[in-house]
C-alpha cells in the first residue's frame, strides 16, 4: 500500500462494532491512542473522529477486504465538500510556487507571445508574497493584469496532510482484513486438508481388510475425489504415505488422470 504520509498504520488492530443501524471501525494499536481512527458509518454518512481531526463525509464508506477496496482520494473529497463548509484542499505556498513557475514557462505557449513589463512586476510581486496567502490572494485575483485569463492564475492548493492520513488509514485497515481474511481462508483450507487426509488413512485401513479390485478402489477414490472438491493431488500426495495399498491407488490415479 502506497501512502501519502509517514505514519505508520502497520501495528494497528481493528475492532468492529454494530449498533442497530451504527456500524463502527476503530482502529489504532493496542497499547496507544496514538494515530487512533475512528469510522462511524450511519444513515447514509460516515464520520471520522481521533487523532487526525474530524470529518464528515456525505456517504457511507465501508472498508473490505476486496483487492479493489480502498479509498479515491478524488471522490472522497467530493463527498466530503458537497453540502458542506468543509475543504479537502487548502492554500500551500510550495504547490502555488510551482504553479507559478509552470505559468511562466508556458506563457508563450498558452498566450502566443512573449510576457510584457506589466506582467512580468505582477509575476515577481506574486513570488515575493507567495508565503502570505491573505495578501497573496489580494494580488493574485484583485490586481492582475487584464491581459491574463482569471482562470491562469496561479494558486496552489493541497489536502491537509491529517486528511490524507485519515484516507491512509482507511486504505490500511481495508490491508488488515484483507490479511485477516487470507490468513482465515489458509486455516480453513488446511482444517479442510487435515480431515480430508484422516478420512483417507481410515478408508485405506478399511480396504485392506477387503478384496477389492484395482479397479474398483480407483472407482472408489475418484469419486471421493469429486464430493470432496478437494484438489485432487492433495489426496494423491496424501495415499502415497499410506502403505502398499495407498501407493497402489496413487500410482493408478496418476496413471488414469495422465500425470
Amino acid at each position: 500500500m502506497k501512502r501519502k504520509n509517514s505514519f505508520d498504520f502497520s501495528k494497528h488492530e481493528l475492532k468492529v462494532t454494530r449498533n442497530d443501524d451504527v456500524l463502527i471501525h476503530e482502529f489504532k494499536r493496542p497499547d496507544s491512542i496514538v494515530g487512533k481512527l475512528v469510522f462511524i458509518n450511519t444513515r447514509g454518512v460516515m464520520a471520522v473522529t481521533g487523532d487526525f481531526g474530524n470529518w464528515i463525509f456525505c456517504r457511507e464508506f465501508h472498508p473490505s477486504g476486496d483487492k479493489d477496496s480502498g479509498v479515491s482520494r478524488g471522490y472522497w473529497d467530493e463527498k466530503l465538500e458537497i453540502y458542506s463548509c468543509q475543504k479537502s484542499k487548502i492554500y500551500s505556498s510550495d504547490q502555488t510556487l510551482k504553479d507559478i513557475k509552470e505559468f511562466v514557462k508556458d506563457f508563450k505557449k498558452n498566450y502566443d507571445r512573449k510576457m510584457n513589463e506589466e506582467e512580468k512586476e505582477w509575476v515577481e510581486e506574486l513570488i515575493n508574497n507567495v508565503d502570505d496567502e491573505f495578501y497573496y490572494t489580494y494580488i493574485a485575483y484583485r490586481d492582475y493584469p487584464n491581459t491574463i485569463s482569471y482562470e491562469d492564475v496561479p494558486y496552489g492548493k493541497e489536502r491537509p496532510s491529517h486528511l490524507d492520513c485519515v484516507y491512509d488509514g482507511f486504505d490500511a485497515m481495508c490491508e488488515y482484513i484483507r490479511k485477516n481474511q487470507n490468513k482465515r481462508k489458509t486455516a480453513n483450507e488446511k482444517l479442510t486438508e487435515n480431515r480430508l487426509v484422516c478420512n483417507l488413512r481410515n478408508m485405506v485401513t478399511e480396504f485392506e481388510n477387503e478384496t477389492l479390485t484395482e479397479e474398483g478402489i480407483y472407482d472408489y477414490f475418484a469419486n471421493f475425489l469429486i464430493s470432496s472438491g478437494v484438489d485432487s493431488r492433495i489426496v494423491v500426495d496424501a495415499l502415497e504415505n499410506f502403505g502398499d495399498l495407498g501407493k497402489e491407488t496413487a500410482t493408478s490415479i496418476k496413471v488414469k488422470e495422465g500425470w
